[in-house]
């Protein structure tokens, strides 16, 4: 004789249900492996391999500290240990004078140290930060002169997780390895937090931006102290929160603009390369009729006049400071501006073919971090699993095939393609000799912040022929597909880390 089952074990089973269906979802996908593998490379990476990191930790501790850049002088002896740069013949003088700063000398000494031993591809110990090279330098207290010309422009909120992190980790240990570590922690974790609300509120595409979110570029980047990861957070918000207004069922009032007037104020704060996505605030204006009246539109203008006076203000500051990393190679940024100018035509295709050359979907990019000597890459795995996010259709997600979709469509790829050819011009100026016919010195993760405003317009232009009300059977499995082809790479990825610093032989590499 069967028995019934007993209200406690149908009370169980709904609760396990309930946290299977969330743990499904696709925040709830990105927030647990990139805790797990984001996690893992803070602590695999040793401290200043990220991109650019050396840089961008001095800015930090200059910020952290109070202190404004300076141009300040340095000897080539120790320029070279942070920027990887050699002085040309017509450095006699053997120093360099650019924008910089003081920074306290022993925590200048462990970052530069560990570059060092990073350039040169010297194997470290285990845990890295009881390496016996690195484990005891401590603070000095005496500050030295050091430029970091490439990051004295970025304003203090690019740097905000990082700051916090900085003086947490000073109240926790004395050793500027362990600091660091403290540091991009907090980086990662507002990555995560940021990109998971970013998951959240996207009326569609929540695959797609699983998918960046976990490219193993972005967790690389996102793992080290950088200015990239609140750019890239800041501006992944803009376009979600921008579609979640756009495509919504009830009426917009004013109260739902305050935070996307917000975002268009952060906005004003990131990289100057991205700051032409406020432009994309328009289409509240254009496609909302709700909006047309008095005092939304004065919300809105007013919110993006106040990001475009951030801009300024940011831009002013930086004029006189951010030349790039010049370091005596012979750049003239006037000279490339007249070139830009009178060769239209000529920059116009250097422009082109930057985006042809280039990794713009970051799909076989590692950074830095391996410096180009990964073993095994798997870029093609994470091209599957990045096509397969953007024409996965999920019909319980709001369709984008509405009324107005080519507006948004056009104006992501415009706002794409001048972005695109703001970090060309930026890097031409201030890196290229004049009338180079190629922009050198752009990496993938620059492309990050706008990558999205190349990938959704295609999901939208795909959603209207897609059936719908597939079975939920098939949803978990294209979800699933996805998330494995990704973790398959971040994996691999990881495995290129171990064997690059740690000299590790796993069997995949035999």
């Amino acid at each position: 004789m069967k028995h019934a089952a007993s209200p406690s074990n149908f009370s169980l089973l709904e609760r396990n249900t309930r946290l299977w269906n969330t743990l499904r979802k696709p925040e709830c996908i990105f927030l647990i492996i990139a805790t797990l593998m984001g996690g893992l490379l803070v602590f695999l990476a040793p401290v200043a391999a990220g991109p650019d990191e050396p840089t961008h930790l001095y800015r930090v501790e200059q910020i952290a500290r109070g202190q404004q850049p300076q141009i300040v002088t340095e000897s080539w002896d120790t320029l070279k240990l942070t920027i990887g740069h050699k002085s040309t013949n017509a450095d006699k003088s053997r120093t360099l004078t650019s924008a910089g700063g003081y920074i306290d000398s022993g925590y200048k000494e462990a970052v530069s140290s560990t570059y060092s031993r990073v350039r040169f591809h010297e194997v470290f110990s285990w845990p890295a930060w009881q390496d016996p090279h690195v484990s005891a330098i401590t603070r000095s207290g005496h500050d030295v002169p050091t430029i970091f010309t490439n990051t004295t422009g970025n304003s203090p909120l690019v740097y905000a997780p990082q700051i916090l992190g900085y003086w947490l980790g000073r109240l926790l240990t004395p050793a500027v390895y362990q600091q660091v570590i403290v540091m991009r922690l907090c980086g990662l974790l507002a990555y995560i937090v940021g990109m998971f609300f970013v998951i959240r509120i996207i009326p569609f595409g929540k695959c797609l931006m699983l998918a960046i979110g976990l490219l193993p570029n972005s967790l690389i980047v996102n793992s080290c102290v950088t200015a990239d990861t609140m750019t890239i957070i800041i501006c992944l918000l803009f376009v979600a929160k921008l579609l979640q207004l756009l495509y919504a069922d009830s009426p917009i009032g004013t109260r739902k603009l305050i935070s996307m007037g917000i975002l268009c104020i952060a906005i004003g704060f990131v990289k100057m390369t991205y700051f032409p996505l406020i432009l994309l605030s328009g289409l509240l204006i254009l496609l909302r009729p709700e909006l047309r009246k008095r005092k939304p539109l004065a919300v809105i203008c007013g919110f993006a006049m106040a990001g475009f006076l951030c801009f300024l203000i940011c831009y002013t500051a930086a004029a006189g400071f951010n030349s790039g990393l010049m370091f005596g190679k012979a750049t003239d940024p006037d000279a490339q501006k007249t070139f830009i100018i009178t060769h239209p035509i000529a920059y116009l295709k250097t422009v082109f073919m930057l985006i042809l050359q280039q990794d713009v979907l970051n799909i076989s990019s590692l950074s830095p971090i391996i410096d180009g000597h990964s073993i095994r890459t798997t870029g093609w795995f994470t091209a599957i699993g990045l096509l397969c996010a953007v024409f996965f259709q999920n019909p319980t997600e709001k369709h984008s095939s509405v009324k107005g979709s080519v507006w948004v469509i056009s104006s992501m790829w415009g706002v794409f393609l001048i972005g695109v050819a703001l970090i060309c011009t930026a890097l031409y100026m201030y890196w290229d000799v004049p009338g180079n016919p190629q922009s050198t010195g752009v990496q993938a993760r620059y492309f990050l912040p706008i990558l999205p405003l190349l990938l959704l317009p295609i999901k939208m232009l795909f959603a209207e022929t897609q059936p719908s009300g597939e079975p939920s059977t098939r949803l978990s499995a294209a979800r699933a597909f996805i998330t494995i082809c990704i973790v398959f790479s971040l994996f691999v990825m990881l495995l290129n880390v171990c064997f690059h610093y740690y000299g590790w032989h796993p069997l995949f590499f035999l």
